[in-house]
């Protein structure tokens, strides 16, 4: 993510495509690398009066239901594990 005063922008990659400037663990990733954002909000909006005190949280529980059920829905493999034994 990417948190200007001027907007934001969110990049995804696939496991095997993770840019070499982010892989690599260098001291300053290059934008140019990532391609196009998959999120860009810029505009007339005050970004430094409404965004600030942000926090990133990591949701690891890829079977569980706060995403709806996503992964079970398409064959979660901790869903047929965790059977096994109840």
């Amino acid at each position: 993510m990417l948190w200007t005063s001027q907007g934001m922008e969110m990049w995804t990659f696939e496991r095997n495509a993770i840019p070499p400037s982010i892989s690599n663990r260098s001291a300053t990733p290059l934008l140019a690398e990532f391609g196009a954002p998959v999120a860009n909000f810029q505009g007339s909006c005050n970004f430094d009066a409404h965004f600030f005190d942000q926090q990133m949280i990591f949701n690891t529980d890829f079977c569980g239901s706060n995403a709806g059920n996503t992964f079970q829905m398409h064959g979660c493999p901790m869903v047929s594990f965790a059977d096994s034994f109840f």
